[in-house]
């Protein structure tokens, strides 16, 4: 406890003078308060301060949002090829890859090419022996192995991003129309031309599988893990 003496003295001793006011200061007044000396009044004709700063999350979508002179949208499917994803050094064609999410979890696929405009795989079962049909995936929901397919001769032109494209039917609400018809058509069109471009694929990839000893077997399996398996100690 200090005395009312001590107490004064400490006053005496730490005494606050504020500081003079100028004519500069005289607009700044509120409540008999002069402005900080860093505040610099802002003018009619300078920049507005931002409500608030864009972060990284932000910054990144809009340089996903890339757009032409025209002012039209850029999709993830049409971006220019020197956008490219890099692949995986271990990610070359002929490579069996296993997925490792979504449908075809577990499967083992033949890696084609690279989708050029969307950067994606494009793999193939083959369709004939585990069922996976020709489909695209990202890199990072598959592991590359080190055992490879020659797919040289695979005939992969004209498997692109609009191979992959879905025609909708739309369907009326009283009975059929013109446009319907018209849809259901080239439905089945997109459809028989599929069908066709994947047994063309599967012929000369199921021969070169059946070369190799047992691989055809490897390919029709399911990846799984068993217990004590650690999958970061694994050799694929």
């Amino acid at each position: 406890m200090l005395f009312t003496k001590q107490k004064n003295k400490i006053k005496n001793n730490n005494k606050f003078y504020p500081m003079k006011r100028t004519k500069k200061d005289e607009p700044f007044k509120d409540n008999n308060m002069s402005a900080p000396q860093w505040f610099v009044p802002v003018k009619a004709g300078d920049a507005k301060v931002p409500a608030y700063y864009p972060t990284d999350d932000m910054i990144q979508e809009q340089k996903k949002k890339l757009r032409t002179r025209k002012g039209a949208k850029i999709t993830a499917l049409d971006k220019p090829a020197w956008n490219l994803e890099k692949l995986r050094k271990s990610i070359v064609p002929g490579a069996i890859l296993i997925i490792v999410a979504g449908k075809y979890a577990g499967k083992k696929v033949v890696f084609l090419k690279q989708c050029i405009k969307s950067g994606a795989l494009i793999v193939t079962g083959p369709f004939k022996i585990n069922g996976v049909p020709l489909m695209r995936i990202n890199q990072r929901y598959v592991i590359a192995t080190s055992q490879k397919v020659d797919v040289s001769k695979v005939d992969t032109t004209g498997v692109d991003v609009k191979f992959f494209k879905k025609i909708a039917i739309k369907k009326a609400a009283f009975g059929k129309t013109v446009e319907e018809d018209f849809a259901k058509k080239q439905y089945e069109a997109k459809k028989a031309s599929i069908v066709e471009k994947q047994k063309q694929v599967d012929e000369s990839i199921v021969a070169e599988i059946k070369k190799v000893p047992y691989l055809k077997e490897y390919m029709a399996s399911y990846f799984t893990l068993k217990n004590g398996d650690h999958p970061h100690l694994l050799k694929f």
